[in-house]
């Protein structure tokens, strides 16, 4: 049975949630799904569409507290949105969005951030926020289907903090700032028209920007010691 409508799931675990674990999964029209949890062995996983045609309106918004956190979330078709944050220790945030509005915002503090946000058609949004030691970031737009007019903004505080950015399609942009040291930025473009632009505040740290097309522009700027650039473009009409 496919059929659905006008769905909506909340949980909400505290008492600092101890074995905390949730997952919800919904398949067809209004999708909504809220989890809130507050710590300890907390994990979330919300599907939404699951896979198949069924999705509309999606959203999904997970708030967790600290200590091993996990949250996973899957949306298929439509209006897309999600937002995880989290709060430090186990981090780890998966989101795949796989067409229409999208929009994705991930935010972890501290310890093991790991942040991984697919998003494949339509509108794309990515905006991923992390602090804390040797956090990495991944983000895909497009990726087996060409994606026009993504963002993809990163923002990283702490040292040893890795940053990939992959865009393909047409009027892409990839912004990354990162401000501790020994960090490194990866940002690779195909196509039309994109721009990549990178800040790195700290010492030793390594940016490389590949712009696969024509048209397109990238802004390097460093403000520490043995800092190392590298910027690659092929096509015509480019800018570095």
């Amino acid at each position: 049975l496919i059929p659905s409508w006008g769905n909506e799931a909340y949980v909400s675990q505290t008492a600092t949630a101890a074995g905390a674990a949730s997952d919800i999964a919904q398949i067809g029209d209004l999708n909504i799904a809220d989890v809130t949890q507050s710590g300890e062995a907390a994990l979330s996983l919300v599907y939404q569409g699951t896979l198949g045609a069924g999705s509309a309106g999606n959203e999904a918004q997970v708030l967790q507290g600290g200590l091993l956190n996990e949250s996973q979330i899957q949306q298929d078709g439509v209006q897309n949105l999600a937002l995880v944050y989290q709060d430090g220790l186990g981090d780890f945030s998966l989101i795949i969005q796989d067409g229409a509005l999208n929009g994705a915002q991930t935010e972890q503090t501290g310890i093991l951030n790991d942040s991984r946000v697919g998003q494949f058609g339509e509108g794309n949004t990515a905006l991923t926020l992390q602090s804390g030691f040797g956090a990495v970031s991944t983000i895909l737009q497009g990726y087996y289907i060409y994606s026009d007019y993504g963002t993809a903004g990163v923002l990283q505080r702490g040292d040893y903090a890795d940053s990939y950015i992959d865009q393909d399609g047409l009027y892409n942009e990839a912004y990354v700032v990162q401000s501790g040291d020994t960090e490194t930025s990866s940002v690779s473009q195909t196509g039309i028209l994109h721009l990549a632009d990178v800040v790195q505040s700290g010492s030793n740290d390594i940016s490389d920007v590949l712009q696969t097309g024509h048209f397109t522009t990238a802004y390097v700027a460093q403000g520490g010691d043995n800092g190392g650039s590298n910027i690659a473009q092929s096509g015509f009409g480019n800018t570095a």
